[in-house]
């Protein structure tokens, strides 16, 4: 449970549209969607540092600065690198990057799904209260009221029992809304 505490405050305090989206930006098999590959492609314009494409410590220093959302330990995003470029010397160019990127967002949904099958009540399902509660883990406030409304504005069905992705774009809206 700490680690959804520190994985939300830390998102929520340095988020910048981070690495979670307002819907997801890969497919269940971990490749880009379209979506993902447009903010992929802005986001590799915006970071990499040579014509031939971004050098390591550009690719470690961006995955580093979200690590608290894709859980990747140090030595996992080297071999990110590392992998598809084969040495720290050179440079990763933008098809890799859409690769990589799409693993790392990939740990970043499961994630996100973690704190809901957490949150999910087996016998009543993900109900207004479980929701309320998801969001006290993440020291997130939020009130009847509120849990209401973004029910309303979110939910397909109108329905007491939230599915994930109606979850996750709450979610994603709520961490949007608090930066």
């Amino acid at each position: 449970m700490n680690f959804y505490i520190f994985f939300v405050m830390y998102l929520v305090n340095s988020f910048t549209n981070g690495l979670l989206y307002l819907k997801p930006l890969t497919e269940e098999n971990g490749t880009l969607n379209q979506d993902g590959y447009l903010n992929m492609a802005a986001l590799f314009d915006t970071k990499r540092n040579h014509e031939k494409g971004m050098s390591y410590q550009i690719f470690f220093d961006l995955l580093k600065q979200y690590q608290y959302a894709h859980t990747l330990s140090d030595d996992e995003i080297d071999k990110l690198f590392t992998d598809v470029v084969f040495n720290k010397d050179g440079y990763m160019t933008q098809d890799q990057f859409f690769i990589q990127m799409g693993k790392c967002l990939k740990v970043v949904e499961l994630n996100v799904k973690e704190l809901y099958d957490y949150c999910f009540n087996k016998k009543e399902g993900m109900t207004q209260e479980q929701l309320i509660f998801a969001f006290k883990i993440c020291s997130i406030k939020m009130d009847y009221v509120e849990a209401t409304q973004l029910m309303r504005d979110f939910t397909r069905r109108n329905a007491q029992n939230i599915n994930f992705e109606e979850f996750r774009s709450i979610f994603a809206h709520k961490l949007h809304k608090l930066v």
